[in-house]
């Protein structure tokens, strides 16, 4: 079809397929028509956004382990400057398709020598989406000195990349350890398969500081995601220094701190205990005092055409009203979509663009679920967990009923919601 006709619904279910392919085999001669596909004239941004998708797809597949291919390192298209999204030109906002694509290929061998240097440019590197994607090759890549990376990582500020460090370090704690390099290699020299496994060196004391500093910290606004990974990391690592705060979180208002914190404390302290619930059941959220109108709708001017969001406080009160509260304050316009799994959902509202975190001042909201079915274009709040939802929207594809009953449901939206890619910028949102 024509290049303008990729701003459409179907246009996802090609990049599923192509993202399905392990190997280019006899699809070789068309995987390279689309990687080196060129742009029209000064194509619109959500065209020349696509473009790419589809080039770096076909390139990923194409390089095999050469991240060096030509048809890789050139496969993003420049896109044009929106003067009417201003917020569209911060760094949170900046991530790159090429760059993301270029670490998964070069996740595909050893990071040694020159593949090494390549590596760290994008584990070390402002684009903080192709740093989560670099950091997370560190659970498979234990040829890498992961320890200074770790620390980085969890010093940044970014709650997606330290949300990621922390996930690393949760699951692999040996990563946190400035030996894991020179164990690695005399492991490897052993032939015995029934050697045991090599041991290693006590963690970081830059790890150990940075995840301790991350936990005592003090906010008005907990982030419980956060939160919890850095719990499972500190009690992965046996952080001791870490245990009072954590003893604090048992008693956390948040369900899921408090069974994370449940948890650590057991291994920390080689005590069994309960985080029950407090009493007082925490803080009400500020929307309590003054409800949206019964059926607010949102317009949403995006890159893949308008769109609107036909909420109902009658669903969920509290959650409705956080919402409409946002868009009024102007917190969605140039928001990322960051999340677009064809065939199931379209996600936006992380202020990172990256599916992480939520708007400063204010708290985690508490689930508001109902028994109605989450069929499709209806509207989600997304949660990494019991009553951590926040900012973040979901818009169904298709019928999911595993969904129901567990994420609260909000309202309706109308417009094509499948015709979005990970990228797609929402300009401006109307509250009416």
């Amino acid at each position: 079809g024509t290049l303008t006709g990729l701003v459409r619904e179907d246009f996802g279910a090609t990049l599923a397929v192509l993202e399905s392919m392990t190997d280019p085999g006899a699809a070789e001669k068309p995987l390279r028509e689309f990687a080196s596909r060129p742009p029209p004239p000064a194509p619109p941004a959500p065209v020349a956004r696509r473009l790419s998708w589809l080039r770096c797809t076909a390139a990923k597949l194409l390089a095999g382990k050469n991240y060096k291919d030509p048809l890789l390192t050139s496969c993003e298209l420049p896109t044009p400057a929106d003067s009417a999204s201003p917020a569209s030109s911060s760094p949170r906002r900046a991530t790159s398709i090429a760059a993301r694509t270029i670490v998964e290929v070069l996740g595909r061998a050893d990071l040694k020598g020159a593949r090494l240097t390549a590596f760290r440019t994008h584990a070390e590197g402002p684009d903080h989406r192709a740093r989560e994607a670099a950091l997370s090759l560190l659970e498979t890549h234990d040829e890498v000195d992961a320890a200074p990376l770790l620390a980085a990582a969890l010093d940044s500020g970014i709650p997606g990349v330290i949300g990621t460090a922390a996930e690393v370090l949760a699951k692999h704690p040996e990563r946190a350890s400035a030996d894991t390099a020179r164990k690695r290699r005399k492991k490897d020299k052993k032939k015995d398969d029934d050697a045991p496994a090599a041991s290693y060196g006590p963690p970081s004391p830059a790890v150990l500081k940075a995840l301790v500093t991350l936990l005592t910290r003090k906010t008005d606004t907990p982030d419980s995601e956060l939160d919890d990974g850095l719990i499972d990391a500190a009690a992965a690592l046996g952080a001791k220094d870490a245990l009072p705060r954590i003893e604090e979180l048992c008693h956390s208002p948040y369900p899921t701190t408090r069974d994370h914190a449940e948890k650590a404390i057991a291994l920390l302290s080689g005590k069994k205990v309960e985080c029950p619930a407090p009493p007082e059941g925490g803080p009400l959220p500020t929307e309590m005092h003054a409800f949206a109108t019964a059926h607010p709708t949102l317009v949403l001017q995006t890159d893949a055409g308008e769109m609107t969001l036909l909420l109902d406080t009658a669903l969920a009160p509290v959650a409705v009203t956080r919402v409409v509260e946002l868009a009024r304050a102007g917190y969605y316009d140039g928001m990322l979509v960051h999340r677009v799994v064809p065939g199931f959902v379209t996600q936006f509202g992380a202020p990172w663009g990256d599916g992480y975190g939520g708007p400063e001042g204010k708290l985690p909201l508490r689930c508001e679920t109902s028994p109605l079915p989450f069929d499709p274009l209806r509207i989600g709040v997304a949660l990494a967990g019991r009553d951590t939802g926040s900012s973040q929207l979901f818009i169904m594809h298709a019928r999911f009923p595993h969904l129901d009953g567990k994420y609260a449901l909000v309202g309706t939206a109308k417009g094509p919601w499948a015709a979005f890619v990970d990228g797609d910028l929402i300009h401006h949102v109307e509250v009416r």
